[in-house]
C-alpha cells in the first residue's frame, strides 16, 4: 500500500468520525472535537491532491477547512464558559429546591402539591 492510499484512507475515516461527532451534537466539547477532526481530514485531502496537481481536490478542501476553522472559533467559547449544572445547584439551595420541584412536577403532577407542602413546612419557623 503506498503512502497516498494510506493518506486517503485516513482522510476518509477521519471525515466519517468528524461528521458523526458534529451530527450527534452531544455537547460543545464533542462538536468542537468534530470540527477539529474535520480540519485534519481537510488538510489530509489537500496533501493528497497537491503532489498529483489535483487543483479541484485542493480547492474543494480549502473551503471546508475555512468553514471548520470558523466552526471551532464559534463553538470553542461554549466549551470553556458552560457552567456545570451540578455545581450550580449545589451552591444555591433555592435553585436546588426549585430543581426538585420541577423534577417532581415533570414526573408526577399530583405529587407537586405534596412536594410544595413539604417545602413550605421545611422553611417555616419552628413553633
Amino acid at each position: 500500500m503506498d503512502e497516498l492510499m494510506i493518506l486517503r484512507t485516513f482522510a476518509a475515516v477521519t471525515t466519517i468520525l468528524a461528521a458523526s461527532l458534529v451530527a450527534a451534537n452531544l455537547n460543545a466539547r464533542f462538536t468542537v472535537a468534530g470540527f477539529m477532526i474535520f480540519i485534519v481530514a481537510s488538510i489530509a485531502l489537500m496533501v493528497d491532491g497537491w503532489p498529483e496537481t489535483k487543483a479541484s481536490l485542493v480547492i474543494q478542501n480549502v473551503i471546508p477547512l475555512t468553514i471548520n476553522v470558523i466552526g471551532v472559533w464559534r463553538w470553542f467559547p461554549k466549551v470553556r464558559k458552560k457552567p456545570r449544572a451540578r455545581a450550580r445547584y449545589s451552591q444555591n439551595p433555592s435553585l436546588r429546591k426549585n430543581a426538585l420541584l420541577i423534577a417532581t412536577a415533570a414526573c408526577a403532577p399530583s405529587a407537586m402539591a405534596t412536594a410544595t407542602r413539604r417545602t413550605s413546612r421545611d422553611t417555616s419557623p419552628a413553633t
